[in-house]
């Protein structure tokens, strides 16, 4: 019985995580894996908006028609008079959805800095995250584009020979 109690309190103060069936547990950082608060966090998808607590804990309300291992993609919603943050991992926005299961490894950490910081630069989670979207664009814009320029360059993407 004292064990149920403890389970419950500790629950109730949010130590335990708690998943739960339509909610996206996420955890907001920055460059240096600080956790925010106050970050607005949404989804293209239209979820709820959901702003980051004393923990960098945001549980984001997912539609209806998304479930788990369905991918969303996440948007940091600008708040008036607020810091101007923009989401720098997962590199290109979108995030798969994990089980519902109520794990620790299905929460998720985003990670958010300031438009303009230069001190991202010191970072190497900024660094990894910067040079992960400069690729994955890249690659899509050659996949894309075929014999399309890119930066002014043209890239030949030829079909291989049929013997």
């Amino acid at each position: 019985m004292f064990a149920a109690i403890g389970l419950s309190l500790l629950l109730l103060l949010g130590i335990l995580p708690s998943v739960e069936e339509g909610y996206l547990e996420l955890f907001v950082k920055d460059a240096t894996g600080k956790l925010l608060r106050d970050v607005d966090v949404g989804c293209k998808e239209k979820c709820s908006v959901a702003v980051s607590d004393s923990r960098g804990r945001a549980r984001l309300k997912l539609p209806p028609q998304l479930h788990s291992d369905d991918w969303v993609s996440l948007q940091i919603v600008k708040r008036a008079g607020g810091p101007n943050w923009t989401l720098i991992s997962p590199w290109d926005d979108r995030l798969n959805i994990p089980s519902f299961a109520n794990k620790t490894e299905n929460n998720t950490t985003v990670v958010v800095v300031r438009k303009g910081d230069k001190q991202i630069l010191k970072s190497g989670v900024a660094l990894q995250a910067l040079a992960e979207r400069c690729v994955g664009i890249l690659v899509v814009k050659v996949l894309d584009a075929h014999n399309a320029p890119i930066c002014g360059i043209r890239i030949n993407v030829e079909e291989p020979p049929t013997n």
